[in-house]
């Protein structure tokens, strides 16, 4: 009985110490050292090669609402992004209950100069061994903020081509594992152009519903309109409805920039035996909003049709995605893997005798267009295919047509390291009447480096006679390697058969013209 009192008094001991020590931490924390101590603690926490962060005075009761005077952050080129009046206010009882509950997130004032510039390559995302396909993210917490507030958010001009002032206000709340989503969100432009947006966004897994609600306007020369770079800067109001459970949810999004056009777009989404499928159509009258020859290529009656089907792992399956504009046609199908590493995807593309891009090559004629291709591997072997016709090039020019033929064909069959920038060209083939070229061989570095062994095939030069402005006859060969590096050299073999032309008015290289 001694020994187990005995033991009850020293665990109780050692309980009243470690809460004298927490007391003892805590009052530390009010004091002037300790608030210097816990900024430089942020400071080297939060700093690194590509940005350092500056806290100016912290003032309150440390940790749960406490001030901060004022916050600045620089990278390479200076300081970008600067805060005053922080105010963070944590409720205490919720973390016993695994949630981060801030019953206050505000600041006075936020500047964003200019967009933040890094000096050091983005680091791969580590390999997730399990791939969730979970609308939300599994944190060990429940996070929630009763209340958001930004009195003045300054952006930059240099971040939407003009100044702006926004003050911004909402809730969240995002439930530990995954477990939900309601959130709020209202940004208002508070300067000489105002403008609004509001958004309610909700996700209740237990339930599989989603529902979104989204709001904006803006008057002539907002930042919508500007970002978007819509001739004469008109009102711009953007709508997005969708509600309701995810085996079959629907939603419909509504953009019009008054006076130039207008965007609709009806997304569904249904489940069915591999997953759950994903539609989207869209379409509306938009030459008008864009600028420049964009406008003719994409037409009066552009149209958008695709489903995805999103596996159960994440992957995605692409039934297809097709395009219609006025420059042609264009779809794509394939798979996608849950990680984003492997690929197998095909693609085809078409313009017709009415394409927009006849008036976009006016210097020369052909009458349709036609193009496919494939992408097969992980992203550090993929393998890449490529076939592209051009019919009836330069049909009524004399010199061009006798070279071009019927067709132009181009064939692309490789194999490329999207990491390391490095492609194994294993054909490489331009083939026309007049003649055919090929290639061969290796880049490295995205065109840093090169062995390749290039050729040009001419079976008969009388077709390039018209072209040349003189009689041609016999046959033309070359090939040669082409290298490029520290100690890279080329030189082409050259081999004429049975050529024939009148002498040339100055000496050429071998590989410049064929010999007689």
């Amino acid at each position: 009985m001694k020994a187990v009192r005995y033991g009850l008094i020293g665990l109780a001991g050692l309980v009243v110490l470690l809460l004298a020590g927490v007391a003892a931490g805590y009052a530390w924390l009010q004091s002037a050292g300790g608030r210097q101590w816990l900024a430089s603690t942020i400071e080297g926490a939060a700093s690194g090669p590509d940005m350092t962060l500056t806290l100016g005075a912290i003032e309150g009761g440390i940790p749960f609402d406490l001030t901060v005077a004022s916050a600045e952050v620089a990278d390479s080129q200076g300081r970008w992004l600067s805060l005053q009046g922080l105010h963070i206010r944590l409720s205490p009882g919720a973390l016993l209950a695994r949630r981060v509950s801030l019953e206050a997130l505000e600041a006075a004032r936020i500047e964003v100069v200019r967009a933040p510039v890094g000096t050091r390559p983005p680091q791969p995302e580590p390999a997730d061994e399990r791939q969730s396909a979970s609308l939300l993210p599994q944190l060990p917490v429940g996070i929630e903020v009763r209340r958001l507030a930004v009195d003045e958010l300054r952006l930059g001009e240099a971040l939407l081509g003009e100044p702006a002032v926004l003050r911004i206000g909402g809730d969240a709340r995002l439930e530990r594992g995954g477990g939900g989503l309601d959130s709020h969100l209202r940004v208002d432009r508070i300067d000489d152009k105002p403008g609004q947006a509001v958004l309610a966004a909700a996700f209740d897994p237990a339930r599989n519903r989603l529902d979104l609600d989204l709001k904006a306007s803006e008057p002539e020369g907002g930042v919508i309109a500007r970002t978007l770079s819509i001739p004469g800067l008109p009102p711009v109001t953007v709508t997005l409805d969708g509600a309701g459970p995810l085996d079959d949810w629907k939603g419909a999004l509504v953009a019009e920039a008054q006076g130039r056009g207008r965007l609709t777009a009806d997304a569904a989404v249904r489940r069915i035996a591999d997953g759950h499928a994903v539609t989207l159509t869209a379409g509306g009258d938009l030459p008008a909003v864009l600028a420049g020859s964009s406008a003719a290529l994409v037409g009066p009656d552009p149209a958008l049709n695709a489903t995805v089907v999103v596996a159960p792992d994440g992957g995605l399956a692409l039934r297809p995605v097709a395009l219609r504009a006025a420059a042609g046609t264009a779809s794509l199908t394939g798979t996608v893997s849950a990680d984003h590493k492997r690929l197998a995807l095909t693609w085809e593309a078409a313009a017709g005798p009415d394409s927009a891009l006849h008036g976009m090559t006016s210097g020369l004629s052909w009458r349709e267009g036609m193009a496919s291709g494939s992408v097969e591997g992980t992203l550090d072997d993929l393998a890449v295919a490529l076939t592209a016709v051009l019919r009836d090039v330069a049909a009524g020019d004399a010199a061009l047509s006798p070279v071009a033929g019927p067709e132009v064909r181009l064939e692309l069959r490789s194999r490329m390291d999207t990491g390391k920038g490095d492609v194994r060209i294993g054909r490489l083939a331009l083939d026309a009447a007049g003649a055919k070229a090929g290639a061969e061989g290796q880049v490295g570095g995205w065109g840093q480096t090169a062995d390749l062994a290039l050729s040009l095939v001419a079976d008969d030069l009388s077709k390039l006679s018209a072209l040349a402005g003189r009689p041609l006859g016999g046959a033309l060969s070359l090939k040669g390697p082409v290298r490029r590096g520290a100690t890279a050299r080329s030189r082409p073999n050259c081999r004429a058969r049975r050529a024939t032309c009148p002498p040339a008015p100055r000496p050429m290289p071998c590989w410049a013209t064929a010999r007689r």
